[in-house]
């Protein structure tokens, strides 16, 4: 009788720990999307120079396979524009930077590795909306991509 009563005693012990442990990162998320000038926006975080987490705006960009950042976002990531060439005079031109090395929406990691980087310096907006980076077509094709515009949701999960 006591063997059974410490084998009950150690799996009760054992539960606790296991609770513990680190939530799984999200396969899949869900996230609603603005329209501006009929282009998805969807919240995101950007992991900037120093470490830590910066919101973010990205345009869901199905057409293009560089990522882009507004010139005032890059800044604001820490990226050192002025020494990659500044600031045109008002043109708009790319100045290319490292891929970005950490992207967040609803909680997901998403994959930006290998992706051109640019940032479009000079520029008051990133196209025609208010918005500080795009998601592009290479990054979208990695993922399983619902874009549900009754509801106004995003929904992208890993292969599978």
């Amino acid at each position: 009788m006591k063997p059974i009563v410490a084998c009950l005693a150690a799996v009760v012990c054992a539960l606790p720990l296991s609770s513990l442990a680190e939530p799984k990162a999200p396969t899949s998320i869900t996230v609603p999307f603005a329209l501006d000038h009929n282009r998805m926006l969807v919240e995101a975080e950007v992991r900037a120079a120093d470490g830590s987490w910066k919101p973010a705006r990205l345009w869901v960009d199905t057409g293009n396979p560089a990522a882009m950042l507004d010139e005032a976002f890059a800044r604001r990531l820490g990226l050192d524009v002025a020494a990659q060439g500044g600031s045109s005079g008002g043109q708009v031109r790319s100045v290319g930077v490292p891929p970005l090395a950490g992207v967040r929406i609803g909680g997901m990691a998403v994959d930006f590795s290998g992706v051109e980087t640019s940032v479009l310096v000079g520029a008051p907006y990133l196209g025609a909306m208010h918005a500080d980076a795009n998601l592009p077509s290479t990054v979208l094709r990695r993922y399983q991509v619902v874009f549900d515009y009754p509801v106004r949701c995003l929904t992208l999960a890993a292969p599978g």
